[in-house]
């Protein structure tokens, strides 16, 4: 293209709207993948699979489905601690993964993927469970919240 100085005011005009047209044909492209997408997604979430993320674009679904998502507790359900105190036995001696799977089989939910790591800080936190090792914790006879 040719230095703007050489250019007439006509020759302006016709390329702004030749890129105007350009862009608004992208635009309506942009939307029909979008409404694509969407539908995909919606198909995947129905299956019950968690849609890949680029490292562009949404975080998640919007409105309700993005607040239930990041809710942080259950209704009504067990706490960590609590379920811990009910799966351990007093007197055992137990690690994190030990105790987060009789956390599970106590009747906690979840879906963390970091499940280990929140047993193994709440085992430290823990009035009712005593560090004995690096790793290990022994379930005391008392039974607080912690």
């Amino acid at each position: 293209m040719a230095a703007i100085r050489n250019l007439s005011v006509a020759d302006i005009r016709r390329e702004l709207a030749r890129r105007e047209a350009g862009a608004t044909r992208l635009v309506r492209q942009r939307t029909k993948l979008a409404k694509r997408l969407a539908t995909l997604d919606a198909e995947l979430a129905d299956l019950g699979v968690d849609s890949p993320r680029g490292l562009r674009g949404r975080r998640g679904p919007r409105g309700g489905a993005r607040k239930a998502a990041r809710r942080r507790r259950s209704r009504g359900g067990l706490t960590l601690v609590a379920a811990l105190e009910k799966g351990v036995t007093v007197g055992k001696v137990v690690s994190p993964m030990e105790a987060s799977a009789a956390a599970k089989r106590a009747g906690y939910r979840t879906a963390s993927k970091t499940f280990g790591i929140q047993v193994a800080t709440a085992l430290a936190k823990a009035t009712s469970f005593k560090r004995v090792g690096r790793g290990r914790y022994e379930r005391l006879g008392t039974s607080t919240k912690g």
